[in-house]
């Protein structure tokens, strides 16, 4: 699938910030302070924040425009190398309609 097809389970999860990988991240506020992070929800506790997201921020409305950037571009590696993959899949389903011809 190419970067300019639409893909709805694309846009849907970009739009929930969910990335590639099934993460959803969400801003949390610090408690008494005025200062916000973003967390993976249900992640593992050794995950690594990417670093475009890293950090405490002054302003919630930034770092949704930071998470969302984040979310697209994990999409767009999985479009990528989808997109690579493409010709293995296909050769495979190739020798396997050749496997069952045989029969």
């Amino acid at each position: 699938m190419a970067n300019t097809e639409f893909s709805l389970d694309r846009e849907l999860n970009i739009e929930n910030n969910v990335d590639a990988e099934g993460r959803k991240w969400e801003i949390k506020k610090k408690p008494h302070s005025a200062m916000y992070f973003a967390v993976a929800v249900n992640a593992r506790s050794d995950l690594a924040v990417p670093e475009i997201i890293k950090g405490i921020w002054t302003k919630p409305d930034l770092l949704q425009s930071k998470i969302k950037m984040w979310v697209t571009k994990t999409w767009d590696k999985a479009a990528e190398a989808d997109k690579k993959a493409e010709p293995k899949r296909e050769r495979a389903r190739q020798v396997a309609k050749q496997k069952s011809e045989e029969k």
